[in-house]
């Protein structure tokens, strides 16, 4: 994408901020974009929902950071994207959520009751690892910071661990919910490189 470079943090909010601030300091970027999966903690998250959350928090601190609105332009024209991707261009499949908060925690969400109770003392819609440290390293910087999240696994969902064998099925479903995110965020990617911003 002409004007764009991308770069890989890793997993979690240490190597997030690490890879975030040494690749700040080289490409003095204009703004900053984190793209990436996340988990649904309130009822209403689906999968592959698309989030464009207002807000993030640190689950450790409870800091909280404002992030930028995205274009209304963008958000229209992925919603239309998504559609088209899905053959139903006025209801797509992967439906695009603007506003609410994200929590970003240390460690991985893996339970419905985990999630739940997130939920419920953050009043955060989902949770990821990685929001909260990107978002943090541009503020520093006075860098715009906007963040896009396809959502993995839904609040009921109990992700796969050898240590609990009663989700070992679960981990049946969970390379093709990968494979639709994946392509969902791919999506995403085709509709940056058109954006005009």
């Amino acid at each position: 994408m002409p004007g764009w470079q991308v770069a890989r943090t890793g997993v979690g909010p240490a190597n997030a901020e690490r890879r975030a601030e040494e690749w700040i300091d080289v490409v003095r970027p204009r703004r900053l974009i984190g793209i990436g999966l996340c988990g649904g903690l309130a009822p209403s998250a689906r999968q592959t929902d698309v989030v464009l959350p207002r807000e993030v928090v640190d689950g450790q601190t409870r800091d909280a950071i404002v992030l930028q609105q995205w274009p209304v332009e963008f958000v229209q024209a992925l919603q239309r994207r998504l559609g088209e991707a899905t053959g139903k261009p006025d209801r797509a499949k992967a439906a695009v959520i603007q506003g609410g908060r994200m929590l970003s925690v240390a460690t991985v969400a893996a339970t419905p009751e985990v999630k739940a109770s997130l939920h419920a003392e953050y009043e955060a819609s989902w949770v990821d690892q990685e929001t909260y440290s990107w978002a943090k390293c541009a503020e520093r910087r006075d860098i715009p910071f906007y963040a896009v999240r396809v959502v993995l696994d839904r609040q009921t969902d109990e992700l796969p661990s050898w240590k609990r064998p009663g989700t070992w099925l679960p981990a049946l479903t969970l390379p093709w919910n990968a494979v639709k995110t994946r392509r969902i965020l791919s999506h995403i990617g085709r509709e940056l490189a058109c954006a005009r911003w």
